[in-house]
Formats: structure tokens, C-alpha cells, sequence
């Protein structure tokens, strides 16, 4: 797998972005088998891999994982959330809290797959809302697969600001130059 020059950056929206890996060859195979391949196990040693991000990025302790929210027909699609199975192995691993129903998603959208960053950012618009009870006064840092143009984490973020908490980080496992 193909490690990035620097593992933490900054999304066009500001957010920051801690990613062990660049998506591409074996990274990109993992998620995908991950995602597509009825591979839910993957999670877990990828969801360990995130926990070295998150400790060596000093976060603090009490910030709270929230993964991304999957539509309701992928999760029968795939059977589960990859984003949620990856938040809970991080959990684990780093000694934070997981809440995997923080965040939902209010519509269906299409598949981010192939479609540019224009289009990215007009399928989050309003896709995403918070539960104040969980989120309120709460740091939170978001956890992804795959960080592409920063659309899905600039409207998660958008979702646990108007609940009262704060994103302080996007972790993923891998993320696009």
C-alpha cells in the first residue's frame, strides 16, 4: 500500500484529514473488497490502522468517533456500514467512544463513484443530520473509507456544527491526491 508524503491535510472546506494511505493499489483494493465483495472483516485491521493516525495526532481523548452514515438500501445492499465497521475497530484500538448513530442520512443519494466534484458536492447538500443529544458540545471526529473531494465530510460537518458539536477531524484509510 502506497503511504502518503503526509498523512494529515486539509479538505477544501478546512477540515483536517488523517489518512494512512493514498487510494490506489492495494488500498484501494481493500476498500473496495471492503465495500463491493461482501468483505466486512477487512474493517477490522483497516479500522487499526486508523488508531495510529488518531494517537500519533495527539487528538484528544475526549473526542467521540462518528462514522459516516450509509442509506438504508446500501446497508441491505452490503448487509453493513463500512464506515461504522471501521469507527468501531478504531474505537477499540484507540480507546474512544463510537457512536455509529450520531449522524443519518435524510435521503438517498447516488453513487459518489465517478462523479466529479461538482456533483459531489450537490448529492450531500441536506443528505446528512445529527442527533443534538449526542452531538451537542462534543468534539467529533468523522470517520471515512475514502476521502475523495471532501463533499460527504463538508456535509456531515455541516450536520454536527447545526447540532452544537464540533468536527475536529476526518479520519479515513485512504484518501485521493
Amino acid at each position: 500500500m502506497t503511504l502518503p508524503n503526509n498523512i494529515e491535510e486539509f479538505t477544501p472546506q478546512g477540515h483536517r484529514v488523517l489518512a494512512p494511505f493514498v487510494y490506489e493499489g492495494p488500498a484501494a483494493k481493500a476498500i473496495h473488497r471492503l465495500k463491493f465483495s461482501n468483505r466486512p472483516e477487512l474493517a477490522q485491521p483497516l479500522g487499526q490502522s486508523l488508531a495510529t493516525e488518531v494517537l500519533c495526532a495527539h487528538i484528544a481523548n475526549d473526542s467521540v468517533l462518528v462514522p459516516v452514515p450509509a442509506t438504508p438500501d446500501r446497508i441491505v445492499e452490503r448487509g453493513y456500514n463500512q464506515s461504522a465497521l471501521l469507527a468501531t475497530a478504531l474505537a477499540r484500538k484507540a480507546g474512544l467512544r463510537c457512536l455509529p448513530t450520531a449522524l443519518r442520512r435524510n435521503h438517498f443519494a447516488p453513487h459518489q463513484v465517478g462523479a466529479d466534484k461538482a456533483q459531489r458536492a450537490r448529492q450531500v447538500v441536506g443528505a446528512f443530520s445529527a442527533n443534538s443529544r449526542f452531538i451537542s458540545n462534543t468534539n467529533v471526529i468523522l470517520v471515512d473509507d475514502v476521502v475523495t473531494t471532501g463533499a460527504t465530510s463538508a456535509g456531515c460537518a455541516e450536520a454536527i456544527e447545526a447540532a452544537g458539536g464540533r468536527l475536529i477531524a476526518v479520519v479515513a484509510v485512504a484518501r485521493v491526491l
